[in-house]
């Protein structure tokens, strides 16, 4: 690090400072004189090897900040300068140092001499000390910057992120390794993913249980490995989704993305350290937060899209992205064909662009209905091959047991019982990998010859086998697996180990589900289940007291979830049983301080102690709404009416600005079937006269006041519960802190309840505490199709809020061009186009967002030039460069005076103006300075005041100010210091 350098050179300066001044005033001192040129000489070697670091840019660059790097180049060689003064008096003697030392004349410095050098050093001492000061504030404001980059990426990640990685680790299966390096080595994938002319597509598909999601594993592993392994130079990243049966319907365009966008950020950080001076996080990111921290939303899609694309820009990615997903096939195209058709917009613009590549991977689902373009596209078939299948079988077949049993067999070998089953493989590893367990069944009453000639052709044909073992086991064996395999069917999320061994015991007539000594293992549930569910190391009994609660359950392979979904007969359907085995779960355990258990710092042995307590508070409700059953319902609302299981089930809510501490402690049943979107128990709770729906008279600026039933569906996207609501009569007008339900279901992008409160009198145009109608929020968060509702539904366009700001104003600010176009085309004047407070119209709002496009296309409509001039200002202001091209080639006056806002109500202060340059230079922002300068800005303009641009860059010392300074001097000699005006 900089700083070990710069310490070590001012800790050896200050020695030869004191040695100096020792020489000086001692005479015969040869010791001392031969210490001092002894430190000289370590000095130098320090100075020499921070030379060679310099030499070599990337080991520089990695080493110091380059702020840093400023302020100690020049003083490296007037160090040495220095040194070699201090050498030229060492006595010179080549017929033996030793003896000439005690002979020499003492002191060798004359007091001038000495007195010179030491304050040389001492300058030098002081100038190193500044450069350390320089670097020790620098590294500190990195890591402020890495604490920000945390927060962010945690408030990007989508639920059930982690999930991903899990599942790529998971997939990564040594089983098809070396087929998975066979695809890794091949031409015709090694020539797509290195020529940048070759198409953008690599479309791999296979017949199911080809090992196609290890297989893109091991190019995924590949291409993480050599990214963290490269520490300079370019290097190929890679991010990646997978696409899972049991998170289908947890599946978003906005998951997908969060997804995408935070593996970038991850890649970027990995290549940033304090030590170089780089910030952890994107700009563009950083931009994307401050625009959307204060409301605590996620960004819309048009967003987190417009990010992706720029990020993926960055030099670190200059190499370029491949982009991986995988399983398209679970896509639910006829289901939620919103994300299908986003998917295809979105890979179309992937193959358009310049820095991504894309590989998709299914079974044999059609291009054309994700990729635009099918001439782009690279075809590649992935198969099991049987090199790797006959090792990995004959692995498999190495056990004792199997072996003893096959000497019984007379003209069987264990390569013939291979060569069988490879036989039958039809290009997969799932088909031989299911059949193989019926030869290594030691528990059979059969040969291995039998077994073989019975072996199913099809894995759907094995999976029944399996579930009609299952059902013919002992009627409580039976029971336990069934309740297992349905468990792992409909649990809303993974269950660990210990969870699904709880809910299977619990309600048991000799177990409670973990509370007495004596449950069902669940080693020996899962054997039951008769190999349909897998845990990683639970046949080789390698689950710990950490694993069985840090572990998922799953099934072997995603094809059971097909199986079951179309043969519902052959699992219980007990989405009732789960929600009331939750139920019963929750009124059983009793925890004086649950609140810990839901806490971050919740661990695995709380997970352990409270056995099934933390699914069932998360997804009781979720499987009750589900259900359709009159008993679910009863129980639910016996289980609300009880303060202590109220308060329990309330742990889920999340306090944040959409619930804060007075709604959670204010919250009733009704609340709580309105965040579950439970319509049954809202009816029944509504029935029997147990809540009141709109929670008395409301003041609608006081915060105080909870937020009511129908604002808690709104938000949560309960229409079911919207629509029950309504029809017994609740007020969707009424405001809490300024806000209607309609202002919730607007700001969290739920149409369909938007469109239900509409057509039930809401008001459309009705203004918040800050006088922002719900049309405003609509566009200042991008949202076209809601936009388009409320308009439809009456919406004024040119309404405005406490700062005469219109929802055009809103839209261009945060770059929202499509609902800007659709806004404008609605309005029936041309005033919202006027200005707002600090006399700001949408484009000068759109020039200091750098809204590149959003300012080209307001200025078709054929603005003032006092509008352009004042949106260059502000293009200025924020550095926007690009903005700052478009509007001087619009006619933007580039000498123009501008003051600051707080002196404008005084027309006589002239101590506040400047020109764009002179803002440009004081921010050493050359671009836009060179631009300036191009289009015949004056850069001696003092603009009333002491300081011409050079003289603004002069009273700055930062290090892009320096450069400012050097650049305009630059251009005052290149072109003369007559200067043309605009």
């Amino acid at each position: 690090m900089s700083l070990d350098v710069i310490g070590s050179i001012t800790g050896l300066i200050s020695t030869a400072i004191n040695l100096a001044n020792y020489a000086k005033d001692v005479k015969g001192a040869s010791q001392e004189w031969i210490d001092t040129c002894a430190q000289v000489e370590c000095l130098e070697a320090i100075l020499a090897e921070y030379c060679d670091s310099n030499q070599d840019p990337s080991a520089f660059r990695r080493a110091h900040s380059v702020k840093t790097q400023e302020l100690i180049k020049p003083l490296i060689s007037q160090t040495q300068r220095a040194f070699a003064d201090l050498k030229k008096k060492s006595p010179k003697n080549h017929r033996g140092l030793k003896k000439y030392w005690k002979q020499a004349s003492w002191p060798v410095f004359s007091k001038k001499e000495a007195d010179d050098l030491q304050k040389k050093l001492s300058r030098l001492q002081q100038s190193f000390n500044l450069a350390m000061t320089q670097e020790v504030k620098t590294i500190s404001s990195i890591l402020l910057d890495y604490e920000e980059a945390s927060r962010i990426r945690k408030w990007l990640e989508p639920p059930y992120y982690r999930g991903q990685a899990e599942d790529q680790d998971r997939f990564f299966s040594p089983i098809v390794a070396s087929t998975g390096q066979r695809l890794l080595q091949s031409d015709e994938y090694q020539s797509w993913l290195n020529d940048r002319s070759s198409k953008k597509v690599f479309w791999c598909h296979g017949v199911p249980g080809a090992g196609k999601s290890a297989q893109i594993s091991t190019i995924l592993h590949d291409l993480q490995t050599k990214w963290l392994k490269q520490k300079t130079g370019p290097a190929i990243a890679s991010i990646f989704f997978y696409i899972l049966p049991d998170s289908i319907e947890s599946l978003t365009i906005k998951v997908l993305l969060q997804t995408l966008l935070l593996q970038l950020l991850i890649s970027l950080a990995s290549k940033h350290t304090p030590e170089q001076g780089k910030s952890p996080i994107h700009r563009s990111v950083l931009d994307l937060d401050a625009r959307y921290r204060q409301s605590n939303i996620l960004p819309p899609v048009d967003e987190l899209t417009r990010v992706f694309f720029e990020i993926t820009q960055d030099d670190e990615f200059s190499a370029g992205v491949v982009l991986v997903v995988d399983n398209l096939h679970l896509v639910p195209v006829e289901k939620n064909p919103r994300v299908a058709e986003w998917m295809r917009d979105f890979f179309t613009s992937v193959q358009r662009s310049r820095n991504i590549k894309l590989l998709l991977c299914d079974r044999n689902t059609s291009v054309n209905m994700f990729l635009e373009d099918e001439e782009d596209v690279v075809y590649h078939e992935l198969s099991a091959q049987k090199e790797d299948l006959r090792v990995y079988l004959n692995a498999k077949m190495s056990s004792k047991q199997f072996l003893r049993e096959l000497e019984k067999e007379k003209d069987l070998t264990k390569e013939k019982v291979v060569e069988m089953i490879i036989s039958r493989s039809d290009k997969s590893f799932l088909l031989p990998e299911l059949q193989m367990r019926e030869p290594l069944n030691a528990y059979s009453d059969k040969g291995i010859s039998a077994r073989l000639k019975t072996l199913p052709q099809e894995f759907q044909d094995i999976y029944r086998r399996d579930l009609l073992k299952v059902a013919n086991l002992s009627p409580k064996k039976s029971l336990y697996a069934k309740k297992a395999i349905s468990w792992v069917y409909f649990a809303k999320r993974r269950l660990s180990p210990y969870e699904l061994q709880c809910a299977v015991n619990f309600g048991s007539p000799d177990c409670d589900g973990g509370a007495r000594s004596s449950p069902i293992d669940i080693r020996r549930i899962i054997q039951w289940c008769q190999g349909i569910i897998d845990c990683p190391g639970i046949n080789q009994g390698e689950l710990d007291s950490e694993a069985i609660t840090s572990t998922r359950v799953r099934f072997v392979h995603d094809t059971v979830h097909e199986i079951l979904k179309k043969e519902p007969e052959l699992v219980s359907a007990i989405e009732a049983d789960i929600a009331k085995e939750c139920i019963k779960y929750l009124e059983s355990v009793d925890i004086p301080n649950h609140g810990d258990l839901f806490s971050s710092q919740a661990g695995n042995s709380k997970t352990r102690k409270y056995g099934l307590l933390s699914y069932s508070t998360e997804m009781w409700g979720y499987h009750a709404s589900r259900s359709d059953s009159a008993e679910v319902d009863n129980l639910s609302l016996q289980f609300l009416q009880q303060d202590r299981r109220l308060e329990l089930a309330l742990e889920v809510v999340p306090k944040d600005a959409d619930y804060d501490d007075t709604d959670v402690n204010s919250a009733t049943a009704l609340h709580i079937a309105a965040y579950f979107d439970y319509a049954r128990l809202s009816d029944l709770i509504i029935r029997k006269g147990l809540v009141d729906i709109d929670m008395g008279p409301a003041d609608i600026l006081d915060s105080t006041i909870p937020k009511t039933p129908l604002i808690w569906a709104a938000i949560s996207g309960s229409e079911r519960v919207t629509e029950c609501l309504i029809d017994y009569g609740a007020n969707v007008n009424l405001q809490i802190s300024g806000w209607s339900a309609l202002h919730w279901a607007v700001t969290k992008s739920r149409t369909a309840i938007v469109k239900l409160l509409l057509d039930n009198k809401a008001i459309v145009d009705l203004p918040d505490d800050i006088q922002r109608t719900p049309l405003i929020y609509a566009a200042s968060r991008g949202l076209p199709d809601i936009a388009k509702l409320l308009f439809n539904h009456g919406a004024a366009v040119d309404a405005y809020d406490c700062e005469y700001k219109t929802a055009v104003h809103h839209a261009a600010d945060r770059n929202h061009l499509t609902v800007l176009k659709w806004l404008i085309e609605g309005a029936t004047s041309r005033s919202v186009f006027g200005k707002a407070a600090g006399n700001r119209t949408p484009l000068s709002f759109a020039a200091g967002s750098g809204a590149v496009e959003v300012v080209s296309y307001l200025l078709t409509f054929n603005p003032s030039a006092e509008d352009i001039t004042n949106a260059l200002d502000w293009s200025v202001r924020k550095g926007h460069a690009s903005v700052v091209s478009v509007l001087l080639e619009a006619g933007a006056d580039c000498n123009c005076f501008f003051r600051e806002w707080a002196s404008v109500q005084n027309a006589n202060d002239r101590s506040s103006y400047y020109t764009a340059l002179q803002r440009a230079s004081a921010q050493g922002n050359i671009p836009i300075m060179r631009l300036l300068l191009t289009y015949g800005a004056d850069m001696h303009e003092t603009a009333y005041g002491e300081f011409d641009c050079k003289a603004w860059a002069k009273t700055r010392n930062s290090y892009g100010v320096n450069k400012a300074l050097l650049f305009l001097e630059d251009w005052e000699r290149s072109f003369g210091k007559a200067q043309s005006t605009c």
